[in-house]
């Protein structure tokens, strides 16, 4: 979960490069994060590489189904950064992310 961790704070600090970085590394312990997914999809996304974002959007929908913006375990994300959080969820919804 560090990982994870570390690829959100990567992404907090408009680090984006380091977050896909750490967002990978994430995957190669914890394969199938949805955490470490859904933050390279939004890293991604602040880059212009919307097809990547997509690619890791349709990633985490092929083990999530069900998953949505909405979801209540996305909720913390950035709670306490409002501006950050809606632009985090701008960045998903450009990448295919159902709300």
């Amino acid at each position: 979960m560090y990982l994870v961790q570390r690829a959100r704070v990567l992404y907090a600090l408009d680090r984006f490069d380091a977050a896909i970085e750490a967002s990978a590394a994430a995957l190669h312990a914890m394969p199938g994060s949805r955490l470490a997914l859904l933050t390279s999809a939004a890293a991604q996304a602040a880059l212009g590489d919307l097809a990547g974002a997509n690619q890791r959007v349709r990633d985490v929908l092929a083990h999530s189904t069900s998953l949505r913006l909405s979801a209540p375990m996305l909720a913390p994300y950035f709670a306490r950064d409002p501006q950050r959080r809606q632009q985090w969820l701008e960045r998903l919804r450009a990448a295919g992310m159902p709300d």
